[in-house]
């Protein structure tokens, strides 16, 4: 009675959003409507998420717990990278700034050797007068080259000054960017340590929950029945977005992802750990591939598409999901971090996540899975 009354909620709530999606809206792609459809249905999956982890209290509890965890673990390593990409940035604009200082240095030596060597020749000419060079020469054509090399060394001297001048104006104006830029490298260097600080602290959480985790299960039973219910619950997740995406429009330069088949890239470099369709457990088989890397590595998407979900998942840890377009879908499970959001475009090979093992897994790696109309595909037919 209990999942009589479950279902009805939820083809209840497909037919509630079904009903928002109005053909001529869509057709004209309506960014912000489609977004806050995404959203609608990322709201939907949500309350289906607590009401299966409803079924055991304790574990619910538990899984609850590790989902905020490895929420919090993957804001903090998409924080730690934007941090060390500034702090990069820094070092950049550090190593510029000292080489533009120790070039206009070097300038400034030189121009006032430079203007040494004009205040010298001008002494040695007795700092004479136009008109005493004049009356000490007789020669008209000695005078007139005179005067022209006087004339010359004045207005050479003047130029050297006011490029002096320059000169040092500009070493004046770098010291001050160059100290607030290692200040905000500083700055970024205490960031950086205390998210490292967190990070420890959230990862030794998540630990604790993932071995009470593993307590509670007590045999391979309750294993088999925890998998039933988180592969149930991808698949009610899989038909809620289908029912949405259905109809949503896709950019008209788009490549059929059809046409790609057997030319996609692995989303990640690594060992297979499964083969599509071996035996899981006595009466599960595999829907996707786990390939093994190493935490940190960047998640590529296999194809350009769209953003349909990007949240925690039990069983899954953070996934997300691309919408292809033509019913096609790609499923990026048990990351460190997503780095996109929801109804982000995305271009084929652009980074998406990082490699973990959030969703309770030992070891870092990639579930990967692609769907057509929510059945799932051979990745191995589609990837090389």
């Amino acid at each position: 009675m209990a999942m009589s009354k479950l279902t009805a909620a939820f083809y209840g709530c497909l037919l509630a959003c079904s009903l928002l999606l109005v053909p001529h809206a869509l057709a004209q792609d309506d960014e912000a409507a489609t977004l806050r459809k995404l959203q609608a249905v990322q709201g939907d999956i949500n309350r289906i998420k607590d009401r299966l982890q409803g079924v055991q209290a304790e574990r619910a509890k538990l899984t609850r717990a590790l989902r905020s965890t490895e929420r919090n673990i993957g804001a903090i390593h998409k924080d730690l990278r934007r941090l060390n990409r500034q702090l990069d940035a820094n070092q950049r604009d550090i190593n510029q700034l000292q080489y533009d200082q120790q070039k206009l240095q070097e300038k400034e030596q030189q121009q006032r050797k430079l203007l040494r060597e004009h205040i010298q020749a001008v002494y040695a000419m007795g700092r004479q007068s136009r008109l005493k060079l004049i009356l000490n020469e007789e020669d008209p054509a000695t005078i007139a080259r005179t005067l022209v090399y006087y004339d010359s060394l004045r207005e050479a001297r003047s130029e050297v000054i006011e490029s002096y001048r320059e000169t040092a104006d500009q070493l004046a104006q770098l010291g001050p960017k160059l100290n607030a830029s290692r200040a905000q490298l500083q700055e970024n260097r205490r960031q950086l340590v205390a998210q490292r600080d967190a990070l420890a602290t959230q990862q030794n959480e998540r630990q604790r929950t993932v071995d009470a985790l593993n307590k509670d299960i007590a045999n391979k039973q309750s294993t088999l029945q925890q998998l039933q219910r988180d592969q149930a619950q991808l698949q009610e997740i899989l038909e809620t977005l289908q029912a949405l995406i259905a109809n949503m429009a896709i950019p008209s330069d788009f490549e059929p992802f059809d046409t790609r088949k057997g030319k996609l890239r692995w989303p990640v470099k690594g060992k297979h750990l499964n083969r599509f369709g071996a035996r899981r457990s006595a009466e599960m088989n595999w829907q996707g591939i786990t390939i093994a890397a190493q935490a940190g590595t960047d998640v590529k998407a296999i194809h350009p598409g769209r953003v349909v979900f990007a949240d925690w998942l039990k069983g899954y840890g953070l996934l997300i999901i691309l919408d292809h377009g033509n019913d096609y879908l790609s499923l990026y499970a048990n990351n460190q971090a997503l780095l996109k959001d929801l109804g982000d475009w995305v271009s084929g090979g652009e980074t998406i996540a990082t490699v973990g093992n959030s969703g309770g897994r030992d070891s870092s790696s990639v579930y990967f899975e692609i769907r057509r109309a929510g059945s799932a595909v051979n990745p191995s037919t589609w990837c090389r």
